[in-house]
């Protein structure tokens, strides 16, 4: 769109199936865009993450129809501050914009002074027109267009950007790469036409055929209609391609690439050989060798007349397309407008047998004036021009005269006349059609009346009567306290279903090499798309399969879930321990495709009774499948639009996507599945909307399912739905850890007190409690805890030491030895050579860690603590003599508390760099 001179852009939903990476990448492209050569730019965007809500410099908030803000992004906080909501701190802006007007989820955000009560949308509005945002927008758009400071070259003065001729050659060129594109479609034709034109030759041979008498000539007859009929269902593909062809069509002609006829025109003209070649086939093959009037005359007479009846019904079936525009509606047009050809053209039933309210269809048959014509041309001839006994006419005329026709040679010029006024025609509806056909879908939205009243509480704030209102109030409470409690002790449901855990280790997928790659240079056979992936996926676990676009997600889910028919796949799949059986994993797996695809015209709990009734076992009885189903309802929340219409997604009725996606969900869920497959669940909704599907799958996994999604642009709530990185039951060794708890105290005195703003809501010291669950106010604890540790671990070590005593002086004894011990006769027994290696080691490695400090901010200094920590724990590896303790009468413990004391010197040595690196960035309160 931007390739053009256009100067204004309009962008709807251009994220959805897009990584945030991406997106952010096609939005800050646009932002330079714009900035730079000074257009203007709309987006609407679903689920934007917060570094792409950034880019944007205006915002503008629509709810139900209602401008809420228009502005600038810096003065939106504001603006709902005033009316008393604020966005938390890790909930990014765009998705507070979103739900800060919804009837069910404003409360979260009310920080008010005055208990909370629902602000509907006008009260939104009419604030926004007294705030400064909404009196600037007013101020500016009362002010009237001066067009003395335009130059007049900004004035639009055509309506395309090119010349006509221009124009059609364009259009005309993509035509022919269409067709090049399209190629094996006319091949096929070519070859349909020789395969029929064998077949009937060999049916009509010249030697079985006589021309001796009328009876004889009504055999000829039947060849030149079936000549006729052939060139009309050879076109009969025109159909497909046309419909095909019919959205790009309509979204180019309403963004004025082009007008209609400039695409029809070419489309015709091009093709016109084809019937040039598709009548030369039939002819060759077929006139000479079953013996039709030799003149050459009239062989071309019928060559010509025969390319007119193949152009005629070409344009006959782009106009049955054009009206139709789907083609099952398109199919029962053409169809009809067939078969009234057949029936009516003159042959079957013929104009002397016609009942008389029928003439006028007769006349209006395009088959009818080719069957004349053809006729015609062949009774004529020298062939059937011999004269009957006892009559004063030939054997043509009276061949003629039988079947109604009349025997005239003008009638051929006629038939062919009017066989192109027909091509004229058709191709000028053809035309029209395409120019003024509107958007394939219904214009209005059918809503349920609950969903309408709904929408006027939202907007008003008003009920319209009490019932309504209590009704909605017992849902609204409801739906804001929705946890299914299917706990371990509750969620024992209708049908039971085994727990399963799959593991896969190894896996590797791979493809044949594209012939295209080999040209541009790869030398490999195969092409590898998965690469040694392994991973396990364990019941009442929600796991997140994510990755940037083209990063193998549904691939690797597709391979686990051995719906690769081609390829080469390696690698172990096992559920709970066993190797997968491909027949039996498929009773165990729901899998939920991106696209999603029901049945238009049934209702949501119809759907949900098919896919149970087909899916379930046999010995699973009605009433016990109606629970279940039920139950799943309420599991996935469609239990208030039971009775709605699916409806299509090309069409503005029926459910919302969002709605769509959890009806895919449920009609997976009701064949009880153990372990369930979710591509990209929620693509393609905002972040609203697609908080309600996880939450939806959220329930799913806490009935123990195994679940796996991929998915795109995740919110912060959205991503909190799913489970830790660090399981439950994993969580005491991060209580047992002296590592983390010495970085949690390194991290809470670097950065407890810095107030440098990760955002505007947000210090560095909110942050990391937010971010790593660490405080400045409880620095002693991870002191205390470090200093136990250090305790601990030498206690240990001890009396793992004095478990192989054999006996020996006291203990008392034994202090007065090493005491007295010269420790300069220790120190000579340490390795000083390690020490100062180490020492060196770590100036060297600080040094090099201070070059890339600048890179990283808060989370390089976090990186680089963490880095310290390491460093330290192996530089303090090091051999201590446990046989001499052992073997020696000397007690271990004590020993160690000297050891311990006299190896301090290193570990000081060791952490000098670390400190002296990091002198200008860290707290000297250290």
């Amino acid at each position: 769109m931007i390739v053009g001179p256009i100067k204004t852009l309009f962008m709807d939903d251009i994220s959805t199936g897009l990584d945030s990476s991406t997106t952010f990448q096609i939005v800050n492209s646009l932002r330079q865009a714009i900035h730079i050569l000074g257009g203007t730019a709309v987006l609407s965007l679903l689920q934007p993450a917060p570094e792409t809500y950034e880019l944007f410099d205006d915002i503008i908030l629509l709810s139900d129809g209602h401008i809420v803000y228009q502005g600038s992004r810096t003065h939106a906080p504001q603006f709902f501050e005033s009316m008393g909501f604020k966005c938390p701190e890790r909930k990014g802006y765009a998705d507070f914009l979103q739900e800060v007007t919804s009837r069910k989820d404003q409360h979260k955000y009310w920080v008010g002074e005055h208990e909370y009560r629902y602000i509907p949308i006008m009260e939104f509005v009419d604030a926004f027109h007294s705030f400064h945002e909404g009196e600037k927008l007013k101020e500016e758009m009362s002010v009237p267009f001066d067009r003395s400071k335009s130059h007049p070259s900004a004035l639009v003065m055509s309506k395309y950007g090119i010349k006509r001729i221009e124009l059609l050659k364009a259009c005309a060129w993509r035509e022919l790469i269409l067709i090049k594109r399209n190629s094996i479609v006319y091949a096929f034709r070519a070859v349909q036409v020789a395969l029929m034109s064998f077949i009937t030759m060999t049916l009509f041979l010249r030697t079985n055929m006589h021309g001796e008498s009328v009876i004889d000539g009504g055999i000829y007859m039947g060849f030149l209609y079936y000549s006729v009929l052939i060139m009309l269902i050879n076109a009969f593909s025109e159909l497909a391609l046309t419909i095909v062809n019919l959205p790009i069509i309509t979204k180019q002609r309403d963004y004025h690439f082009y007008p209609a006829w400039a695409y029809t025109i070419p489309m015709w003209l091009l093709k016109i050989p084809f019937s040039f070649s598709e009548t030369s086939i039939w002819l060759l093959l077929n006139y000479f060798a079953i013996g039709l009037d030799p003149s050459i005359e009239r062989f071309l007479k019928c060559y010509i007349l025969l390319v007119v009846t193949n152009q005629t019904s070409v344009g006959l079936f782009r106009v049955m397309a054009a009206i139709g525009r789907v083609m099952a509606v398109a199919n029962a047009y053409a169809s009809l407008a067939f078969g009234l050809s057949i029936v009516l053209g003159g042959f079957l039933i013929s104009h002397d047998d016609l009942k008389k309210w029928w003439v006028w269809a007769y006349w209006l048959s395009p088959l009818m004036y080719s069957q004349n014509a053809i006729s015609v041309n062949e009774f004529l001839g020298t062939n059937w021009n011999r004269m009957i006994p006892n009559s004063n006419v030939t054997l043509g005329i009276q061949i003629l005269e039988s079947r109604g026709i009349v025997p005239e040679a003008n009638r051929y010029w006629i038939g062919v006349v009017v066989l192109l006024a027909y091509v004229l025609l058709f191709n000028f509806f053809f035309t029209l059609t395409v120019s003024y056909a509107k958007k394939i879908g219904r214009d209005n939205q059918v809503i349920s009346k609950e969903t309408l009243r709904e929408k006027r509480i939202c907007i008003t704030g008003k009920h319209e009567d009490s019932s309504f209102e209590g009704n909605n109030s017992t849902h609204k409470h409801e739906y804001k306290n929705k946890v299914i409690d299917l706990s371990h002790e509750s969620k024992g449901m209708v049908l039971p279903f085994i727990p399963l855990v799959v593991a896969f280790d190894n896996i590797s997928y791979s493809i044949d090499m594209p012939q295209e790659m080999k040209e541009m240079g790869a030398k490999d056979d195969r092409l590898k798309l998965l690469n040694g992936v392994s991973g396990s996926l364990r019941p009442g676990i929600l796991t997140a399969l994510m990755g940037v676009s083209g990063a193998g997600k549904t691939t690797l889910m597709d391979v686990l879930a051995g719906r690769k028919t081609g390829g080469y796949t390696e690698g172990n799949i096992t559920i709970n321990g066993y190797p997968k059986q491909q027949e039996a994993f498929t009773r165990v797996l729901g899998y939920c495709e991106q696209n999603d695809i029901h049945s238009a015209n049934i209702t949501v709990y119809e759907s949900l009774v098919f896919s149970a009734w087909l899916r379930l076992p046999p010995d699973v009885d009605a009433p016990t499948r109606k629970m279940f189903i039920e139950e799943i309802m309420e599991l996935v929340e469609l239990s208030s639009i039971r009775k709605a219409l699916v409806g299509a997604p090309t069409e503005e009725f029926g459910l919302s996507l969002e709605q769509r996606k959890r009806l895919t969900i449920a009609v997976e869920i009701v064949a009880n599945p153990s372990i369930i497959f979710m591509d990209e669940p929620t693509s393609g909704l905002d972040s609203r909307a697609a908080s309600i599907v996880m939450r939806t799958v959220r329930n799913i996994v806490d009935t123990k399912r195994t679940v796996l999604c991929t998915i795109h642009q995740p919110s912060i709530d959205i991503f909190e739905a799913f489970d830790e990185r660090i399981p439950v039951w994993w969580r005491w060794y991060y209580w047992a850890c002296p590592v983390s708890w010495t970085l949690r105290g390194l991290i809470e005195t670097q950065y407890g007190d810095d107030m440098a703003y990760l955002d505007a809501n947000q210090t560095m010291a909110q942050f990391i409690k937010s971010h790593f669950g660490f405080s400045h106010d409880h620095l002693e604890e991870p002191a205390v805890m470090v200093a136990f540790f250090a305790v601990l671990f030498p206690t240990v070590f001890a009396v793992a030491i004095n478990l192989d005593r054999n006996g020996g002086p006291p203990l008392f004894a034994e202090l007065v030895y090493l005491v007295h011990n010269p420790v300069p006769v220790h120190l000579a027994r340490v390795r000083w050579g390690l020490y100062w290696r180490h020492l060196l080691t770590a100036e060297v490695m600080a040094n090099i860690s201070r070059m890339y400090v600048d890179f990283f901010c808060m989370a390089g200094d976090s990186f680089l603590l963490k880095y310290d920590m390491v460093l330290l724990v192996c530089f303090n590896i090091a051999p201590i003599p446990v046989p001499e303790a052992s073997i020696s009468n000397i007690n271990g413990s004590w020993k160690l508390v000297r050891s311990s004391l006299l190896h301090q010197p290193q570990c000081q040595s060791n952490l000098l760099p670390a400190f002296a690196r990091s002198s200008q960035d860290m707290d000297p309160f250290v």
